[in-house]
């Protein structure tokens, strides 16, 4: 491990060798950030969206697809329970769209 100090190599024990600085272990003592993972929170927000706005057809049509696309993304990239609840969600407006769409209540 090297020294923050002086930049040389400490040695085994807990302090620097050279200038009596203690060595850093590594760890902070914080917890680490949580990891960036988008696609599953904006998956589950469109999905969320569009089946609020369901008998807005385009909208959600739109708002569902692009909810999809994020949750398998973020699927993929391991974003979780959030990306399985954006497919779930998105995947349910846009059939209810269509169907509000051919039964004639949309807005």
């Amino acid at each position: 491990m090297y020294c923050s100090k002086c930049g040389k190599e400490g040695g085994p024990g807990p302090m620097c060798q050279n200038c009596g600085a203690p060595l850093a272990s590594g760890q902070s003592g914080y917890p680490s950030a949580p990891s960036k993972k988008p696609g599953g929170t904006a998956s589950m927000v469109l999905g969320i969206i569009s089946l609020a706005t369901f008998w807005f057809p385009l909208a959600a049509i739109i708002m569902g697809i692009v909810g999809l696309v994020l949750g398998i993304v973020g699927k993929v990239k391991g974003a979780g329970g959030k990306a399985v609840a954006g497919i779930v969600m998105s995947a349910c407006a846009i059939p209810l769209a269509i169907i509000m769409t051919a039964i004639g209540l949309t807005v």
